[in-house]
């Protein structure tokens, strides 16, 4: 089953969307044309407008859930991917900073944010077209907004968490093993400075849940570059 948290109600376990969200008028503007709707979205997720981002976020989990089955469609979209991941990442801190300090804007963007990174993180070639060093600052904001306490505090607070803790494991369980070992392990080694006091507890957490999968998945990791 698809777990997506796409519904403006629902955080996960709900049914796929079988048409695009469309923007306001004043949004669409923003989200000029280039060569189509997946290069439009992967570019206004950027936008300094959070409106727009958010828009371009629910763009992005509609065209890959339109492209399921079609092997072809999302091989085009594999070059994109990191990228994509890289622009995502970088708004997740700000767009939870923002619902946190703004508790009556509501926590729409957080939902989006997190949904867009899970259908990409769900689909295997996507996951594995992530970059290491991008992994590690997509498990970084992860961590941060895990440990959180704020995030509690907004309209469904604790769904966000669960979706946030969802999108840990399907992390772990599709990205490159090799690249996930080397994240971690630089995470403990290099710790970020502005990471809350729990963030090597849940580092360790998570490396002791890759090490129980090791013997089964001990082909799927290239020892010479977690070395």
């Amino acid at each position: 089953a698809q777990r997506t948290i796409v519904d403006e109600d629902v955080f996960y376990g709900a049914a796929a969307p079988t048409v695009a969200p469309t923007p306001s008028a004043a949004l669409s503007s923003k989200l000029k044309p280039t060569s189509n709707a997946w290069s439009r979205a992967i570019v206004a997720v950027s936008d300094v407008d959070d409106r727009v981002a958010v828009e371009a976020m629910k763009s992005v989990c509609h065209e890959i859930m339109s492209t399921q089955g079609q092997e072809s469609a999302r091989a085009s979209m594999v070059g994109d991917i990191n990228s994509l991941v890289i622009s995502l990442v970088k708004r997740v801190g700000p767009i939870f900073t923002s619902a946190i300090a703004n508790p009556s804007t509501g926590s729409r963007g957080c939902k989006y944010v997190l949904n867009a990174l899970m259908q990409i993180h769900q689909e295997r070639a996507f996951a594995t077209a992530i970059a290491e060093s991008t992994q590690r600052a997509f498990i970084t904001e992860l961590i941060v907004v895990l440990l959180n306490e704020g995030v509690l505090t907004l309209d469904e607070g604790d769904a966000l968490i669960k979706a946030a803790n969802l999108l840990m494991i399907t992390m772990l369980e599709n990205c490159t093993r090799s690249y996930t070992f080397v994240a971690f392990l630089t995470l403990l080694h290099q710790r970020p400075y502005t990471v809350p006091a729990q963030f090597d507890d849940l580092v360790v957490k998570c490396l002791i849940k890759l090490t129980r999968n090791l013997q089964i998945t001990l082909d799927n990791v290239h020892l010479p570059t977690v070395l």
